[in-house]
Formats: structure tokens, C-alpha cells, sequence
């Protein structure tokens, strides 16, 4: 006689199940680990999710990139240039108008 082969049990999410995997998911815990938690497949995780309209983004903080030493340039702006766009959150410029606000920054005006 061959194995049997296992059979698909459906399970409900319970609401306490839920409230466990929205913490999980606002934490940025992988959807495979929240997977083995529930002990359900990671399928059945993201479809949940999308049920719920909960993000599995699990990249964590964005990337820091290392410091510039001072008087060194990047496209013609130097560290505290760069500083002064993060601050403003410009994005998008060509080197002149980024040389512009930089410029107008530091003036104060920006």
C-alpha cells in the first residue's frame, strides 16, 4: 500500500492569530518566520496580509551609506552640502540646481 499523503486541513484565523500576525508584521518580522509562528505556509501568509492590507516589508531601515570626509565632493557638492539637501528632502535636481539650493541654503534663505 503506498503513504498516505497528508491531507489539507483549513484553519480559521482566530482574532487573537491576527492581532499576533499584524504585530509581527508592523515589527518587519519575514513572512517565513511569521510562516513557521502560525505554522501555515508563506503563501497562506501573504495572502493574508493582503486580506488584512498589512505590509510584509521586512527591509528594515533604509541603507545608511558612510559619511563623506569634509572638503570631499560628490558630483561637485561637498558632506555639508549633502547635509543641507537631506535636511530639505530635495531630490530630483540637476548638479547646477543642486549648487543653487545648496548656495541658497547656507545663505538662509532656503
Amino acid at each position: 500500500m503506498p503513504p498516505r499523503k497528508k491531507t489539507i486541513k483549513r484553519r480559521a484565523w482566530t482574532p487573537e492569530d491576527v492581532k499576533e500576525f499584524k504585530s509581527l508584521a508592523k515589527a518587519k518580522t519575514p513572512a517565513v518566520k511569521i510562516a513557521h509562528r502560525f505554522k501555515r505556509t508563506e503563501g497562506a501568509i501573504r495572502q493574508k496580509a493582503l486580506d488584512l492590507v498589512v505590509s510584509l516589508n521586512a527591509r528594515g531601515a533604509p541603507h545608511r551609506t558612510k559619511s563623506h570626509s569634509p572638503g570631499k565632493t560628490v558630483l561637485g557638492v561637498t558632506s555639508d552640502g549633502v547635509r543641507i539637501l537631506r535636511q530639505k528632502r530635495s531630490t530630483h535636481f540637476s548638479q547646477r540646481e543642486l549648487r543653487n539650493a545648496i548656495a541658497l541654503a547656507r545663505s538662509g534663505d532656503g
